[in-house]
């Protein structure tokens, strides 16, 4: 786990990963695990890899963030910074609190599979490629609607749903990004606003969480890691503002649900095979 070539390739992929519509977490999570890397363990380091990659969202989206807060300092009126701050409140704080009791339940299963490590690992892996495929079904499905609404039309149920959605994005596998883009293309939004919404509310969910996962874990492995894990994030860091301009656009126009679906395929049948000659 203390190879420096693990840390500078973890990164990477966040930084690029993150802003596509692909679990990023999942590709971290799958790494660490090749990397031997104890399984909750890896868990928690593929969730604490996401806060470097938030920072960079905010510098990205600053200026709507500067709207946001003059909205809520009562220094302007605009609908969109009305709209954005109610779904920061609503959708933001159903994350948190559903994705706290997901991700507490998703341990205690890892824990759980612990006491069988190599076969712990294969069907974890198994778990992962069924949720790709998952979430890359539901993106095919939400493709297929007719999108008309933007950012002005949201309203506190649409922010509900954005909220209960995005909790699941704790399992490794429901991409973030991939869940809410689908959630908000099947309420009829346009392609380019369900894109910045999914983006620009990872910072308010993925903030607390990472600082959270970082105070709780600290005393049992991080305080052995820090070095390595500051300088990952900072290569994150890096890496997210170069690419997510570049990425973001990719994202507009490429089919990652056909990517989502047959890397999922790859996984399960890689890991039955293995299982089955064990």
């Amino acid at each position: 786990m203390m190879d420096i070539s693990f840390w500078i390739l973890l990164g990477i992929l966040q930084g690029f990963l993150e802003w596509i519509p692909v679990s990023s977490e999942a590709f971290l999570f799958i790494l660490a695990i090749l990397y031997g890397v104890d399984i909750t363990q890896a868990l928690v380091i593929a969730i604490l890899m996401h806060f470097a990659t938030s920072i960079a969202a905010i510098i990205y989206y600053r200026y709507d963030y500067w709207n946001v807060l003059r909205f809520a300092l009562r220094l302007e009126r605009e609908t969109v910074s009305r709209n954005l701050f109610s779904y920061f409140i609503i959708a933001g704080g159903l994350t948190l609190l559903i994705g706290v009791v997901i991700y507490y339940a998703l341990l205690s299963l890892l824990k759980a599979l612990k006491s069988i490590i190599e076969l712990g690992s294969v069907i974890m892996m198994i778990i992962i490629g069924l949720l790709l495929i998952i979430v890359g079904l539901i993106m095919r499905s939400a493709k297929l609607r007719t999108h008309y609404k933007s950012i002005i039309d949201m309203n506190h149920s649409d922010s509900v749903i954005l909220g209960i959605a995005q909790a699941f994005s704790v399992l490794p596998g429901v991409s973030r990004s991939g869940i809410t883009i689908s959630a908000l293309l099947l309420k009829n939004y346009d392609q380019e606003s369900s894109i910045k919404l999914s983006f620009i509310i990872a910072p308010i969910v993925i903030i607390p969480a990472t600082i959270f996962e970082l105070i709780m874990n600290y005393n049992s492995f991080i305080n052995s890691i820090w070095g390595y894990l500051l300088i990952s994030e900072l290569i994150a860091f890096l890496t997210s503002l170069l690419a997510i301009k570049f990425m973001t656009s990719l994202a507009k126009k490429l089919d990652f649900s056909k990517f989502m679906i047959t890397i999922g395929l790859i996984i399960m049948v890689l890991n039955i095979v293995y299982v089955s000659i064990l």
